[in-house]
């Protein structure tokens, strides 16, 4: 559903993490975004997608990007070591090293969906 509000922000849990206790579901906070910030994050996801036949850290810098324009915070996110990741702005990128590529990819698709705009709309 596009929401209209860009105050309202959106919580997401991956789908691999739903069958966790509530308590220890990670729990992604998406910006629904201004449309100057939706922009870019278009921009950032061609990127993304050319990108992918650069090298990994190309990749990498252009998801934390994304994830940097688009998320407001996360909940309950640990990393291997099951050690507590908290969230700060500039340091999105910690996000990389507690997530697999296609839970990042998961992510990003729900940002595009919680701003209007599905994965195959944003290819094209």
């Amino acid at each position: 559903m596009i929401t209209v509000s860009t105050k309202k922000i959106h919580e997401y849990v991956l789908k691999d993490d739903r069958q966790l206790p509530e308590t220890d579901q990670p729990v992604f906070h998406i910006r629904t975004l201004t449309a100057s910030k939706f922009s870019k994050v278009i921009a950032l996801f061609e990127k993304l997608q050319a990108d992918k036949s650069g090298g990994l850290e190309k990749v990498n810098a252009t998801v934390s990007e994304i994830l940097r324009v688009s998320l407001k915070r996360w909940d309950n996110l640990r990393d291997d070591d099951g050690q507590p990741v908290e969230f700060k702005y500039d340091e999105v990128e910690k996000i990389l090293d507690c997530l697999s590529l296609p839970e990042i990819y998961e992510l990003i698709e729900q940002v595009l969906n919680v701003n209007g705009l599905s994965e195959p709309q944003a290819k094209n």
